[in-house]
């Protein structure tokens, strides 16, 4: 936080329950969700007045229990 007690990063994770074939990678996966997640990181940043290249997009894949980074 700065001096004025505001974030200076945030994180948006977002749990997924997809089921996970093999012959499909979790990237090809991941990337069906980056329009979604990309709204969720403009409104953390409007609500938290927080410049987006500060707030990291994630999602959680339950069923392989594995974290993907959206950049």
């Amino acid at each position: 936080r700065d001096s004025e007690d505001r974030p200076l990063k945030a994180t948006v994770l977002d749990f997924k329950s997809d089921e996970i074939v093999e012959d499909v990678g979790l990237a090809d996966i991941a990337e069906r969700y980056r329009s979604q997640m990309a709204l969720y990181g403009k409104a953390l940043s409007r609500m938290l007045q927080l410049d987006p290249s500060q707030i990291t997009l994630r999602l959680l894949f339950t069923q392989v229990g594995k974290v993907y980074d959206l950049e």
